[in-house]
């Protein structure tokens, strides 16, 4: 499954912001797994397909992922691993609790992996990015306003 993630994140990003988004927007995905469910999920990842930005092009190759993976392992009765979206939702929505449940489960551990890549493999631009935000801000750690540190700060009495 790690293979599989690293896959969809095989994009070339040099723009600290939009490693920034990129890494965020995979770290969010086992978390609205988790809350909106399988096909809901499926459904917002869709939706942000086919743009020609970098995000749309990760959110395309997340949404093949996910249907090639469950296609291949004939996880969800006759899909084929080159359905469309649409035939994914449609069997999805036939399936029993338990091949829902399994299904979930199986694109609940590549929403991890995602997670972890991206974080591994986007972390630390999107950390310059923010850094870079900071001191321009005034907050660069030196001289900046009490509480912008993870220091803990004295009462005042």
């Amino acid at each position: 499954m790690a293979a599989r993630a690293a896959e969809v994140l095989n994009l070339q990003v040099d723009a600290p912001n939009l490693s920034k988004r990129l890494r965020t927007r995979m770290r969010q995905l086992p978390m609205r797994l988790r809350s909106s469910g399988l096909a809901a999920t499926f459904a917002f990842i869709d939706a942000r397909c086919g743009g020609g930005d970098t995000i749309a092009q990760a959110y395309t190759q997340l949404r093949g992922a996910i249907i090639s993976h469950i296609g291949e392992r004939a996880l969800l009765g006759e899909l084929a691993p080159d359905a469309t979206p649409e035939e994914f939702l449609r069997e999805l929505a036939m399936a029993d609790t338990a091949a829902h449940s399994r299904i979930t489960a199986e694109i609940d551990l590549l929403a991890r992996w995602l997670s972890r890549i991206a974080d591994a493999r986007f972390g630390a631009l999107a950390r310059s990015s923010q850094n870079g935000q900071n001191e321009q801000a005034g907050h660069g750690g030196q001289g900046g306003a009490a509480g912008d540190t993870d220091e803990p700060q004295e009462e005042q009495t």
